[in-house]
């Protein structure tokens, strides 16, 4: 067998194992993201006045401090998580909870399918309206790709059910 036979077979066993392992990897992700919830869940409801952040895997891995100003942070971030995740599933990460602040920093998952992109606008402005009847809402992500490249936005919602992208 030749060097560059030997290299290529080498290079398609590499390419077989890693499909493997990732697909391996994703069949664990719906069990992660149910023991993530449960845990965001009772975090929100047994600290009183808490700044919630809600987020995806940046978030969730981010090493956030317990506390900001006297505020205890609680780092609501779940892998894979999108703008869909919180607009379907932040009522219930909530509960009665009455939180002095949520953060809202996601986007990025939204960024690679056209499909997530095509209503991410109305979403997200949904998702803030819905929030910010709760508590201040503070915005900070990154949005879809647009025209090639990556947008950021940060905004301050008080209330406003109104949100400029871009």
């Amino acid at each position: 067998m030749s060097f560059a036979s030997t290299l290529l077979f080498a290079a398609l066993v590499t390419a077989v194992a890693i499909s493997i392992a990732t697909k391996l990897s994703w069949r664990f992700q719906p069990e992660h993201r149910r023991e993530r919830f449960s845990a965001v869940q009772a975090a929100i409801q047994n600290i009183p006045d808490p700044v919630i952040i809600f987020g995806d895997s940046i978030v969730e891995e981010a090493a956030l401090p317990p506390r900001v100003c006297g505020f205890v942070l609680v780092n609501a971030g779940i892998g894979g998580a999108g703008i869909a995740y919180f607009q379907r599933y932040s009522a219930q990460l909530l509960g009665s909870s009455r939180p002095k602040l949520i953060v809202l920093a996601v986007g990025i998952n939204d960024a690679g399918s056209k499909k997530s992109q095509l209503h991410f606008q109305d979403r997200y402005e949904q998702t803030v309206a819905s929030l910010a009847s709760r508590a201040p809402v503070m915005v900070a992500t990154i949005t879809p790709i647009q025209e090639g490249i990556y947008v950021s936005s940060w905004a301050t919602i008080r209330g406003s059910s109104r949100l400029s992208i871009g």
